[in-house]
């Protein structure tokens, strides 16, 4: 059999690509109100002064309504009206997060199928959570948008830097994401790098033995410069140890200063620098050895001087 559309007069338009992706997630109430959107483009401009009768007409309360809303825009199917597609995709902060109430909870996890995301969670933080702590795990899937993996996976990761707290999590999760990582692909892909930066960092602080203490803004952007530049441990000790004969202590601005120039110059591998830094240390000893010693000349000239005065001397005395 064969099936067309009976478009009539009217047609709604639906953002195609995201609703496929998410229609087997998405709850009743949230297809109602995006297919609501679709079918009268003017609740679109007067979305404030209706939303009220649009829940209404929907049979939804308001808060479901709320929440449908920050599904799709976390989504990015919908934006307020003058936003950027990528401020449209920022999370809340948690201030603006939806108090559910138990039944609304139950009802919210049952249909989004959100339970073994939840105990997952709570399994990583080695925690019950409390009704705030789920409520805020909830406000969290919805106002991302994302896949459950998303958040387990960001939880784990936090679990991984010794963070075990719900505030440091949702933070976390919602900086990540803000960050334009949204897909599980870019997120593993976001993790592996963190991970590789931190493997990277615990290394050299080894080496410049800068301890426990936390690092600072300049030493983190360098070390990840570095790191991006693919400068392995023994670049980096190269110049340190020029660092260290120059200057006779650690300095994180003079070592990537050296660092900086030689990535600038084009030099990638340790062969390469070192036989640069003997062509320099030639050039200077040359220019060294052929440069005009001042000292030298003075000395000279007095000598010569001292024993033209003792010729003079000894001249008039015969004469």
């Amino acid at each position: 059999m064969k099936l067309e559309f009976s478009f009539g007069s009217e047609v709604a338009v639906l953002p195609a690509k995201i609703l496929r992706e998410r229609i087997n997630e998405c709850t009743q109430s949230e297809l109602k109100l995006l297919c609501a959107l679709a079918c009268d483009s003017s609740l679109l401009s007067e979305f404030d002064e209706r939303v009220d009768s649009l829940a209404e007409s929907l049979g939804m309360k308001r808060s479901e309504l709320d929440e449908a809303v920050a599904y799709w825009r976390g989504a990015g199917a919908i934006a307020a009206a003058g936003s950027s597609a990528v401020a449209a995709k920022r999370a809340p902060k948690p201030a603006s997060s939806l108090q559910y109430t138990g039944e609304e909870l139950a009802n919210i996890i049952e249909n989004n199928h959100l339970a073994d995301m939840i105990d997952e969670c709570q399994r990583y933080l080695e925690k019950t959570f409390t009704p705030t702590d789920i409520n805020t795990i909830v406000n969290l899937y919805h106002n991302l948008g994302v896949e459950k993996k998303y958040i387990t996976d960001v939880c784990a990761y936090c679990v991984g830097l010794g963070k075990k707290s719900i505030s440091y999590f949702y933070k976390t999760a919602c900086n990540i994401y803000d960050q334009g990582v949204v897909t599980l692909d870019e997120l593993d892909e976001y993790i592996s790098y963190r991970k590789k930066c931190a493997e990277y960092g615990s290394r050299l602080r080894t080496l410049f033995g800068i301890g426990s203490r936390a690092l600072t803004a300049k030493e983190t952007k360098s070390f990840e410069n570095w790191l991006n530049w693919n400068y392995d441990e023994d670049i980096v000790k190269y110049a340190y140890e020029i660092m260290i004969e120059k200057t006779g202590k650690y300095a994180i601005s003079y070592i990537d200063k050296i660092l900086t120039n030689w990535h600038t110059t084009g030099y990638t591998t340790l062969e390469e620098i070192e036989e640069a830094q003997n062509r320099y240390s030639e050039a200077k000893k040359e220019e060294v050895k052929g440069s005009f010693d001042t000292d030298d000349f003075f000395e000279r000239a007095l000598k010569r001087s001292m024993d033209n005065a003792v010729n003079l001397a000894k001249n008039k005395k015969n004469d």
